[in-house]
């Protein structure tokens, strides 16, 4: 087919043709299995031979570009937990897992969660920037701010030379 031809086609012949195409399973599903992995398996065994009371750690390490993957997931789990009785110790370490999870928690238990953070930012706020000697090492600093012993031995420590 020639350009010409293309652009004398009409579109509309196309999205009536993608239309049925895209209907065809809609209306009729094909009925394929969906099948358990055995990680989904075992965490819904250690989950549920927990004895009511207990305390389930889950973590919310994931940003929102896999929000519609992981958010079911952690969801359904913390419905499970909240079934069975279990008391949920939630985690986030990286930025965008905090208001996440703070949306799933109120999402499944309502009001009935405690939110421990004093202020919704990241905890890499929070972190001191510490200065590093070479790369690799470990930083010259202590927490104190005063040097470290591994830095003091270091200075007296010539770099090699080949000459």
């Amino acid at each position: 087919m020639s350009t010409s031809k293309a652009a004398g086609f009409d579109r509309r012949y196309i999205y009536i043709l993608l239309f049925i195409l895209v209907s065809i399973p809609l209306l009729y599903p094909l009925g394929l299995p969906i099948p358990i992995s055995t990680h989904t398996e075992g965490v819904w065994d250690a989950t549920t031979a927990l004895p009511a009371g207990s305390i389930v750690v889950s973590s919310f390490d994931f940003g929102p570009s896999t929000i519609p993957e992981n958010r079911p997931q952690a969801k359904a789990h913390l419905f499970l937990c909240r079934e069975l009785g279990l008391k949920v110790i939630a985690l986030a370490f990286w930025p965008g897992g905090g208001p996440i999870g703070d949306s799933v928690l109120s999402e499944v238990y309502g009001e009935g969660y405690q939110n421990v953070c004093s202020r919704q930012r990241s905890w890499h706020a929070n972190v001191r920037r510490q200065p590093y000697g070479r790369k690799g090492h470990r930083p010259l600093w202590n927490i104190r701010g005063r040097l470290a012993a591994d830095a003091r031995t270091r200075r007296r420590i010539r770099p090699w030379s080949l000459g």
